[in-house]
């Protein structure tokens, strides 16, 4: 199983030119101090994912370069960042491609997903109502809550039509028998009925909306009581798709102060001395 996994690695390094593997090598180590390339198996993991899509590594090394073109274009590869670029990555098609990637190869995301199956095993086994999954990107970590979840209706939404597309893409391979619905639709504002989901799901999002306490009044408002939300957010990272910077675990806690909530667990990762992403399951209590 070693030499296999090693050969789709080298496969995949294959179709990269010595400009290619220079920003490749950027990407997975965009946080000065991040240590590690990419874990053997879960790289390996996600270019299985890609070849049960039909994607091939070309297709994947496409997507890329068109990412590189467009960062160089904003001066993302020198990391100075430039606001409002959301919409300009977002409105682009190769950008769930390139999401899916970054769980391949970058180190921190890999962890952030080991941290969310971590998350996902501390939640009850059975949900009385149906799952809401805000953001959904790619739909990788979507996924790890349909295994967890397979009987359950769950509601994908995202703003972007082509992350919506890919996400069918991924769940399409597990056979989910038209139990994951995906909708396009604005995180501020969200068509469901205060006080009837008992778990709804926000991770990597938060930070990428404007107003991110409109965003969390919402969410708290959908959920039941002693329902779950799983908010997950990066601390002191600073990128252009990036509408809000959390520079503490306490700037999104006093957020939070103002509903009646219980911060049941909690799961950080240190990128490195300055930054860290978190993950944590929020109760909402009875009134």
């Amino acid at each position: 199983m070693f030499i296999k996994k090693t050969l789709t690695l080298i496969n995949f390094l294959f179709h990269l030119n010595l400009k290619d593997m220079k920003y490749l090598y950027y990407l997975s180590k965009i946080y000065q101090g991040e240590k590690n390339f990419f874990s053997m198996s879960k790289a390996y993991y996600h270019f299985q994912l890609f070849e049960k899509m039909g994607f091939s590594y070309n297709e994947i090394v496409v997507s890329f370069r068109k990412f590189i073109k467009l960062a160089y274009q904003i001066n993302f590869i020198k990391n100075v960042s430039i606001r409002n670029t959301e919409l300009v990555f977002q409105n682009s098609e190769w950008y769930p491609t390139l999401e899916h990637l970054v769980y391949a190869i970058k180190n921190s995301a890999q962890v952030r997903e080991y941290n969310f199956r971590k998350i996902l095993s501390a939640l009850p086994s059975k949900v009385d109502t149906h799952i809401i999954d805000i953001g959904s990107g790619p739909g990788i970590l979507l996924s790890h809550i349909y295994k967890k979840w397979p009987h359950n209706i769950i509601i994908s939404t995202d703003i972007n039509i082509h992350c919506l597309n890919y996400s069918k893409k991924v769940l399409s391979i597990m056979n989910t028998n038209d139990s994951v619905h995906f909708c396009k639709l604005n995180a501020l504002h969200l068509p469901f009925k205060s006080n009837s989901v008992s778990m709804i799901f926000a991770v990597e999002v938060i930070e990428h909306v404007s107003e991110p306490e409109k965003l969390f009044d919402e969410i708290v408002r959908i959920v039941k009581p002693n329902g779950f939300i799983i908010c997950g957010f990066p601390i002191n990272v600073d990128s252009p798709t990036h509408q809000h910077i959390f520079l503490s675990e306490q700037d999104f806690f006093l957020m939070t102060e103002k509903h009646n909530l219980l911060i049941d667990k909690l799961k950080v990762n240190n990128i490195t001395e300055n930054t860290k992403d978190i993950i944590t399951i929020i109760k909402k209590l009875n009134n």
